[in-house]
This record gives C-alpha cells, structure tokens and sequence, in this order.
C-alpha cells in the first residue's frame, strides 16, 4: 500500500511539472515587457489555479532550467527581471505543443464522452487494442480485425495494413489500408466500431504517408481517392465563416461582377461539403460540379420529404 502511495505521488508530481513547464512555455511567448513575466509573476499566476498548491519561485525557476535543458529557446539571465524567448517558436513547433497544452487549460468533457461507449464495450482491453495497432503501424504488420460498419447490425472481417490514429469529428479513427476485399482502399475505421483484434506474422511496405497528407481534401471524417473542383458563391459578410469550414481546404477567392464572393477549392466528401452549405440556410450557393449541385438537390429533397 506504502508503495502504491509513493508511487501515485510521483505521477502526480511529474504531471504537475508537466502542466507547469506548458504553462510557462505559453505566458512567456508573446508576453510584453508591460506584464514583466517573471519568476514571482508566474508563480503567482500558477498558484491560483483551482484546486492545485502554491506554486514558488523556486519551482517555477526549475522548471525554466528543464525547459532550457529540454531545447526549448527560453532564456532567464541571472539577475534578469524578466523569463523570455530567444527566439518565436515556429508554426511547427506551436503546432506540436498545442494539442497537449489545450487539453491542459480547457475541459475534456467532450473527448472523455467519445470514449464512454468504447471504454463500456470494450473494458481493460480498451488501452491495448489502441496500443496494440499503434505498435503493429510501427512495425508495419497487417492486423485483422472484426468491425461493424455504420448501419449494418453485424460485425464484419478485415485485413488491414494500419496506418495511423486520428481524432475526427469528435470520434477516434484508425486510418488503414483495406486490403482482405477484392480492391484496395484507404479507409476511416471508428474506434469504437472495432471488435477482435489480431495482429499477424505478415508485414506490409505501404509508404505511409502523413496524416494531413491523407486528409488534405477532406471536411469530415472521409477518404476517398476522387476530387472534386468546387466553386461556391457567397456574400462578403459570409466569407469569414466560409473560410472558418473550409479554409483548410485552400480556398481560392475572387468576385464576380454582381459582387458576390466565388470560392473554388477541392473536396473529396461531397456530403460533408453539402451539410456544411445548407447549415447557411441559402446564402452560400453550389454553383460546380454538377455532382454537388445534385447532391445538394437530393439532400434538400430528402429533408422536404421527411417534414
């Protein structure tokens, strides 16, 4: 028991100077020499969060030297009022930390309630078979694996090559290669869709590419190897959320003569791109290709019949 306590203590510990070093890393970014963002400063900061001990000046200037031990281009000279960069973290660099720092400073409830019917389904075997193909992606072995694809009552058989995890639309998704059906597809599997697991002797040599490579054209939680050209049409006062939805997809702007906003961009998920459009009530119009123009159309119709 004394052993479980010192051992709980530690990971608590060792959390807690986790969180802290993401805290320091981010109040010192962009801080202005008004806010003098300093030892004393940040410890003061830091001991009002809820719930958590004080935090000294002395924790907070350790956790600056590990900071600096870690590569990070934070600098305190001795004697110096304030706790700095050398130099901007780059685009790459912010973008490693902010997943972990947001989960730090914003509630989980969200995240926690995609796992609450997997975790159910699933119980102690819930870690492992995410650890399982995230080792057998390492390796590049093929998995097989039971899964229930959306509306149908019963599970089915597949081989897979995996690729990689994924958090989309608030659901966790195995990125993979198809590769037991008569053609071979790169495919979105649910988490919690997935049933027995079985990782294999057989490797694979798929180049695997990045994620966001993989997801470059796409708005929801959909791969397809067809593109789309799509151009919309929209008014100025719309632009703004239009680039909210679809601004990843590297939206290319220009006006039409009656003043109306022309966006053309790819997509390869014509009914994510469709429900996007129709939750602005009209006013954002598919004008090409012709494949969204009818999808849309179909949707509409469906929507009118079931009132």
């Amino acid at each position: 028991m004394n052993e479980l306590k010192i051992a709980d203590k530690v990971s608590k510990t060792q959390f807690s100077l986790f969180m802290r070093l993401l805290h320091i890393l981010a109040l010192v970014q962009h801080s202005s020499s008004s806010e003098n963002m300093n030892c004393t400063t940040m410890s003061g900061l830091l001991s009002k969060e809820p719930g958590k001990d004080d935090v000294t000046e002395k924790m907070i200037r350790d956790s600056v030297a590990k900071l600096i031990e870690m590569g990070f281009p934070v600098q305190m000279d001795k004697g110096a009022p304030r706790v700095g960069l050398e130099r901007e973290l780059t685009d790459s660099e912010m973008l490693e930390v902010l997943p972990y720092y947001l989960n730090v400073v914003s509630d989980t409830m969200g995240i926690r309630d995609c796992f609450k019917s997997y975790v159910g389904s699933h119980g102690s075997r819930s870690l492992w078979i995410i650890a399982r193909i995230y080792f057998a992606a390492c390796e590049k072995r093929q998995i097989k694996l039971s899964y229930r694809p959306k509306n149908k009552s019963g599970a089915e058989e597949y081989t897979l090559n995996p690729y990689r995890w994924i958090y989309r639309d608030n659901a966790v998704y195995l990125i993979a290669r198809n590769v037991g059906r008569d053609f071979e597809n790169i495919s979105l599997f649910r988490l919690n869709r997935i049933r027995n697991l079985r990782v294999t002797e057989n490797s694979f040599d798929d180049d695997i590419p990045p994620a966001d490579e993989l997801m470059r054209y796409s708005i929801g939680a959909f791969i397809s190897g067809r593109l789309y050209n799509i151009r919309l049409r929209f008014t100025p006062e719309d632009k703004e959320s239009v680039e909210e939805d679809f601004g990843h997809l590297d939206v290319r702007y220009s006006n039409d003569k009656d003043g109306y906003v022309i966006g053309t961009f790819k997509v390869c998920d014509l009914i994510n791109l469709c429900k996007a459009v129709f939750s602005y009530s009209g006013r954002v119009k598919i004008l090409e290709p012709r494949e969204a123009v009818e999808q849309m159309r179909e949707m509409l119709e469906e929507g009118l019949g079931s009132l």
